[in-house]
């Protein structure tokens, strides 16, 4: 006799539990009852979707808005492989230093949000969906699926996230869902009543099971890196004619600007130009005043 396989999920408090299992059609009875008990199998670790996260999620308020928030518990302190990339010169003493403190200005590893005009943000350098579903993290969502097809699948795919390129850009889907239907689904059940409460935000919950694998763990950091080293410090400051790789030479300057740049990109060559002419006019200042009227040319 041919029997078929009913699948159920139970919550994870209770494991180790023993629980009675009755199918029937008409009436339950122990006559056709089996007695078992709930083991973890480790292979569906990861497997989740994330539910276990389903009770950890807060709704805030932001500004005018109230908002959905896990804060996350994995500190760049926390993350275990770091002497991996140091012993195989993925990454260096000073850069590690960098990253971890500017990570404690960002955020957490696992840390997921949806804050301001963005759909959601993720992680400890803060990548976020944009309004319209486009932004920097569905373009490391393409990187993580072109470098780990399988997992890719396995945290996103079977998760319902989904990354598909249009007019050139890459663009996220959560069940068919972008921009500011997703938007509005993720905040759904965060209101003035639910602030400060824990609420359902279900499309959230893969992102936390995400940002907790070691090895999308291990993609932020060599994005912290790529960042540093081939964006933030071939910016050219404004009025001025070489990049900030000249100017930055302290770990403290280099997290700095790193921090600048995850938060307001366009920013940065503006601001640090006006920094340069403000440095400029006091040194201008104590040779005037040092030396008579005598003035010393600076390059520009």
């Amino acid at each position: 006799m041919k029997v078929e396989d009913i699948k159920f999920t139970v919550p994870e408090s209770w494991k180790g539990k023993n629980i009675l299992v009755m199918p029937y059609m008409n009436q339950s009875t122990e006559k056709t009852a089996a007695n078992l008990k709930v083991e973890i199998d480790p292979t569906a670790i990861g497997k989740s979707c994330g539910i276990e996260y389903r009770d950890s999620i807060t709704c805030v308020k932001y500004n005018s808005n109230y908002v959905p928030k896990y804060g996350g518990s994995i500190t760049l302190n926390d993350y275990s492989c770091w002497n991996i990339l140091l012993d195989s010169n993925k990454i260096t003493l000073e850069e590690q230093s960098i990253i971890m403190g500017v990570s404690e200005n960002e955020g957490n590893l696992d840390a997921i949000q949806s804050y301001d005009s963005e759909i959601v943000t993720v992680g400890a350098m803060q990548k976020t969906i944009n309004p319209d579903g486009y932004g920097e993290f569905p373009t490391q969502m393409a990187e993580f699926k072109d470098e780990y097809p399988d997992l890719f699948e396995q945290l996103f795919t079977n998760c319902g996230w989904s990354v598909e390129k249009e007019n050139d850009k890459w663009r996220v889907y959560y069940s068919n869902k972008t921009g500011q239907d997703l938007k509005n689904e993720i905040r759904e059940n965060c209101s003035g009543l639910t602030c400060g409460k824990k609420i359902k935000a279900i499309p959230i919950e893969p992102l936390i099971n995400v940002a907790k694998n070691e090895v999308f763990q291990s993609k932020q950091i060599h994005d912290f890196i790529a960042r540093l080293n081939n964006r933030v410090l071939k910016v050219v400051p404004s009025g001025y004619s070489y990049s900030l790789k000249d100017y930055m030479k302290s770990k403290l300057g280099k997290a700095t600007v790193l921090d600048h740049h995850i938060n307001r990109p366009a920013f940065v060559a503006t601001d640090f130009g006006k920094i340069l002419d403000c440095f400029f006019k006091i040194q201008e200042c104590r040779i005037i005043h040092q030396n008579g009227r005598r003035k010393k040319k600076y390059f520009r």
